[in-house]
């Protein structure tokens, strides 16, 4: 995630970028920073119903805003105040086209985003939310296969486990007095 980040702030000139995830309390949360304005990024570690990244997830479309301080916004006005430009605001969706966080991308250049930059942004939000899902996948898979590892090994009983062709695919030593 964090090399990605980097080639979406090279391509888009971006001095940083945030992505905040949709936690159990309805919130969006920190989770990823990059670039030179990731103490930005901290200013604001939890996105509340208020935020730009609440709203902006609330509508199901990208936002761009490029003059910060003619919102009433509280948060575009910090993001003003800290003499930035420009932002540009992604959805990050699952497999499912729910939107499971939110990436900021901003720069320190007041400038319009080109249709082909949303496009980009549009993209990586989609490509960055399979990314996020497949490595929580994988810390799942990885949590399982050290319980059962733990279980078998802690475990009295013989234990043979095969797979749907009849390949043996765990043995306890045990099992063998069994049978």
């Amino acid at each position: 995630i964090n090399q990605t980040m980097r080639q979406i702030a090279d391509n888009l000139s971006s001095d940083f970028l945030c992505i905040y995830l949709l936690g159990p309390d309805g919130l969006f949360h920190l989770e990823y920073k990059y670039g030179a304005g990731g103490n930005i990024c901290q200013k604001m570690p939890i996105a509340g119903e208020e935020s730009m990244v609440y709203e902006v997830a609330q509508t199901g479309r990208l936002d761009t805003f490029n003059q910060l301080n003619s919102h009433e916004n509280s948060e575009l006005k910090m993001l003003g105040g800290e003499c930035l430009g420009s932002f540009a605001y992604t959805h990050i969706f699952d497999r499912n086209k729910n939107v499971m966080g939110i990436m900021r991308s901003g720069s320190r250049n007041r400038r319009e985003y080109t249709d082909e930059e949303k496009n980009i942004l549009e993209l990586t939000g989609n490509r960055i939310g399979v990314a996020i899902e497949n490595s929580n996948l994988q810390e799942e898979l990885r949590e399982r296969v050290y319980f059962q590892s733990k279980l078998i090994k802690s475990s009295n009983n013989g234990i043979i486990a095969m797979d749907n062709t009849w390949k043996i695919i765990v043995f306890k030593p045990e099992a063998v007095v069994l049978f």
